[in-house]
């Protein structure tokens, strides 16, 4: 016989008749007696803001030991576990069932080796240090034989009746310096536009819950491009390149333009013949392009999403590729469309034709109906939240969602519209119907209205201070200045032929990495005090990271050993 695990919940899985009694048999997990009970008090799962992702699970236990006299109550949570009596209680699993009963799950773990990784890492750091003595002292003796006497840290001297003059000397590191200095302070200018002319980058300060934390609408439009597009701008109708914060404003309050923004980029061949497309330059389509092949598409992912990640061609990898910037896509677009409400019929309207208001107020009745369901489909997509006017608890909501239930309480009882939906509708209308100053006024008036009633988790200047370092791209816009100073640096390398060319060259190459370290490291800063994470949470944090710790090592050994 095969038994079931059923034991604890009372349920008998395997009966069997014997001389005509009939016996239940289960099978349990082996049980150990402890000294010391546990009981839960309480345990709690805490999502990220807007979303699903569980960012914490704990549980408050009280532990009873009375054969040691013991008595406690203490929190175990995500890598903050419970040890006592030489075991270790880890916090594991989270359920709620069907009655909304939860239930926590600690691992128990008796690591009687707890000791063997920490005496690896020191055997493997001792034998670092050691390697790395071996080859100090191999370098030091190599230098110490090598240097002429007539030089200096490895530098062949000059005659001082060849010296360059001192102004050569000095001057173009300076300058070199000065070049370099202006740069950063020309990407460091904000964008300003005429008065006459719609302040998108202002509008980009506003502030949006999305994955988990309050970030400008210029960090989701950025963001949201790179995914669809690979790049943070796109070419309008006009051929014009614009920023991202234009093409999110689009999505948000000119849909039927936003559909024919290029922006999908699309480079497999295959998946173009899905759409009947043809191969364009840059590889970027529309979605008004892309939804005559919908049916074709949705088809080919329902195929692909039957089989395996590993298992999937390279097609179909294509195609969930597509499959996913299409989806961000369309969060983004659904989560500000608000059901199709008409306007409430007034007397005059009533009065003119009774027949037609009566038909409208009875549509309206079936949208209200809809609300309820409509907004907890858009929730289980966790789109962007952008309208602060929800419970104290969780302020936020999806400005479709908090347009939607405005519109059914005005319906029931006839209530206003939350203050802070209310600019926000202003500055969508302003922007839709092209009105440049009513729409920087307007987003002027809802920054204004946010900052002096914030809302959970908003720091105006924290926010603010984001979008300008997304205007500035500091570990981009470094990218010219290391490379300039690699150029500098080969240049320095013919020493050999021209030892005042080396030495100057390497001044100026030398300060010119200066300025790049230094802003380089208040560009990391700004994203640790953006983020308030450290500085190697992800892949592309790290290797920037890295990056930095290289050019910190290379000055250092340049000013040792030149």
């Amino acid at each position: 016989y095969l038994l079931s695990q059923f034991f604890s919940s009372g349920m008998v899985s395997e009966q069997i008749a014997v001389e005509g009694k009939t016996f239940g048999l289960e099978l349990r997990f082996k049980r150990l007696g402890k000294s010391y009970n546990i009981e839960l008090l309480d345990v709690r799962k805490d999502d990220y803001a807007g979303t699903s992702m569980a960012r914490n699970y704990s549980s408050e236990v009280r532990l009873t030991d009375p054969s040691r006299g013991v008595e406690f109550e203490t929190r175990i949570w995500m890598n903050n576990p419970l040890r006592y009596a030489g075991e270790t209680f880890y916090q594991s699993g989270y359920n709620v069932d069907g009655r909304g009963n939860e239930t926590s799950t600690l691992q128990v773990v008796k690591n009687t080796g707890w000791m063997i990784p920490y005496v690896s890492c020191m055997i493997a750091a001792t034998g670092m240090l050691a390697h790395f003595c071996i080859l100090l002292l191999r370098f030091l003796r190599r230098i110490q034989t090598d240097t002429p006497r007539e030089s200096k840290n490895g530098v062949p001297s000059i005659d001082p009746a060849t010296r360059l003059p001192a102004i050569v000397r000095w001057g173009v590191p300076s300058v070199v310096l000065l070049l370099g200095i202006g740069w950063v302070a020309m990407k460091a200018n904000p964008p300003t536009r005429p008065h006459a002319q719609m302040d998108v980058e202002r509008f980009g300060t506003i502030p949006v819950m999305f994955e988990g934390r309050v970030k400008p609408m210029d960090t989701m439009a950025r963001n949201s491009l790179r995914i669809l597009s690979n790049r943070e701008t796109f070419v309008d109708a006009a051929g014009e390149r614009q920023p991202a914060i234009s093409w999110m404003l689009d999505v948000i309050a000119r849909p039927e333009e936003s559909e024919k923004h290029r922006v999908f980029r699309i480079d497999s061949l295959d998946v173009l013949a899905t759409f009947g497309l043809e191969r364009r330059k840059g590889f970027r389509y529309s979605w008004e392009e892309l939804r005559t092949g919908a049916m074709e598409f949705q088809k080919q992912v329902s195929m692909a999403q039957q089989k395996a990640p590993a298992e999937r061609t390279f097609l179909q990898r294509k195609i969930m590729e597509l499959s996913q910037r299409i989806r961000r896509y369309r969060v983004l677009a659904d989560s500000f469309r608000p059901l199709p409400f008409p306007a409430f019929p007034d007397k005059e309207a009533i009065d003119k034709d009774r027949q037609k208001a009566v038909e409208m107020v009875t549509a309206i009745g079936r949208l209200v109906k809809q609300v309820p369901s409509t907004n907890q489909m858009l929730a289980s997509m966790q789109p962007p939240l952008a309208a602060p006017v929800g419970p104290a608890d969780q302020p936020w909501v999806a400005y479709a969602a908090a347009k939607n239930t405005t519109f059914a309480e005005q319906y029931r009882s006839k209530t206003e519209t939350a203050p802070a939906l209310a600019k926000l509708d202003k500055v969508l209308d302003a922007y839709g119907s092209r009105e440049a100053i009513a729409f920087n006024v307007a987003v002027d008036d809802y920054l204004s209205f946010v900052a002096s009633n914030p809302p959970a988790g908003y720091e105006p200047k924290i926010t603010s201070f984001e979008s300008y370092i997304n205007h500035l791209a500091p570990f981009f816009n470094l990218i010219p200045l290391y490379a300039v100073a690699l150029l500098i640096t080969i240049v320095g390398w013919l020493g050999a032929v021209w030892p005042r060319l080396a030495r100057l060259m390497r001044n100026s190459a030398f300060w010119l990495i200066v300025l790049a370290l230094v802003v380089h490291t208040l560009a990391l800063c700004a994203r640790v005090a953006i983020s308030g994470r450290p500085p190697v949470t992800n892949l592309y944090s790290s290797a920037v990271f890295v990056g930095w710790g290289c050019v910190l090592i290379g000055l250092f050994i340049e000013v040792v050993f030149r």
